[in-house]
């Protein structure tokens, strides 16, 4: 679902001819699509593997752009920063328009430096700190705020989980936002 989700809002926005210029009195120099996991190995080796996955079957993307798998890291990330590559990273692809798809987890501080136009809290409830504690609701107060503090009202969040146990983060959410 999160990987889906990810395709469509990545296609929406490079259908625009300039989607940072829909966003007025915004300045940024990226529109961040962000996937949290729960841990490190979620947010690489589940999340990411499939979204590179798709973006490399993308029969569409494929035959607009050009697809650079530049690895783990590279030395000039500017340098496929132009309007035609999809540069396909570990953890972010860099695909044209200056639009971002990032995957990060819980216990890393997931919004920091990034421009959150649409976040995805993805094992919502298994969220937990570096001690282990659950910071579900720290990190979703963290995304929300990151996102309207850059994006007001077009900022979007998803937050997916089955509840795990009684008080669940995931059955808060619900509780705090089940009038809206």
């Amino acid at each position: 679902m999160a990987v889906h989700a990810t395709d469509y809002v990545v296609y929406v926005l490079l259908c625009c001819h300039n989607p940072l210029s829909l966003f007025k009195g915004v300045t940024a120099d990226y529109l961040d699509i962000l996937n949290v996991a729960y841990n490190h190995r979620q947010a690489v080796d589940v999340f990411m593997a499939k979204l590179i996955l798709s973006v490399k079957n993308w029969k569409w993307l494929r035959n607009k752009y050009k697809l650079v798998d530049s690895g783990k890291s590279i030395k000039d990330d500017r340098k496929y920063e132009t309007m035609d590559v999809v540069n396909i990273k570990q953890d972010t692809i860099i695909f044209p328009k200056y639009i971002r798809a990032v995957a990060k987890c819980s216990q890393q501080n997931a919004a920091e430096g990034t421009n959150l136009l649409v976040w995805i809290a993805d094992e919502f409830s298994a969220f937990s700190d570096k001690n282990n504690k659950s910071n579900a609701m720290e990190m979703f107060n963290t995304l929300r705020t990151s996102s309207t503090t850059r994006f007001q009202n077009y900022g979007k969040g998803f937050v997916i989980s089955f509840t795990r146990y009684k008080n669940d983060p995931i059955l808060k959410l619900i509780d705090i936002y089940k009038d809206y």
